[in-house]
């Protein structure tokens, strides 16, 4: 194994979740609040006060019943194992890495937004569907935002160990 540092710095908890392997260190349990904490207040900061709490968007809109929840988890799983394993195949995995890593990450982004965006939103990271829900206080059908990208990246751990 290489000597040199990787920094654990993900912006997504699930992939922080699917990257850690028994090479990397462990990500420190703050991280993760700490990113859904930022989440929480960043998009008030950038927004104006008349448009932020008029909040539409995926989070919002996407699921509404209870029988939209079971398509929506397994959309939310489908697309984040499909993230994380261009994340970890193209950028982490020695044996895999290539120069093309970020143009296959943007890639992944942009096919699951266009093909579970209508589904479920496409969240892919559960403090994306966190921080707009905290400040909209917004809640219904938010576990399913924790659930899905959560179970897809251990699905992902899983399948490159």
């Amino acid at each position: 194994m290489s000597k040199r540092k990787l920094s654990l710095s993900h912006t997504a908890e699930s992939l922080s979740l699917a990257c850690a392997s028994p090479q990397l260190p462990a990500v420190p349990l703050p991280c993760p609040c700490c990113q859904a904490e930022g989440l929480s207040f960043s998009p008030q900061a950038v927004s104006p006060e008349e448009r932020f709490w008029n909040a539409s968007g995926a989070a919002f809109v996407t699921v509404r019943e209870q029988g939209q929840v079971r398509g929506a988890v397994v959309a939310e799983l489908i697309l984040t194992a499909l993230l994380a394993l261009a994340v970890c195949m193209g950028a982490i995995n020695e044996k895999t890495r290539g120069p093309l890593a970020p143009f296959s990450i943007g890639f992944a982004v942009t096919a699951d937004i266009l093909a579970g965006g209508a589904v479920s939103g496409a969240c892919m990271n559960p403090a994306r569907a966190f921080g707009p829900a905290v400040m909209a206080s917004h809640w219904d059908f938010h576990w399913v935002y924790w659930l899905g990208p959560l179970l897809g990246s251990l699905l992902v751990g899983v399948l490159i160990r």
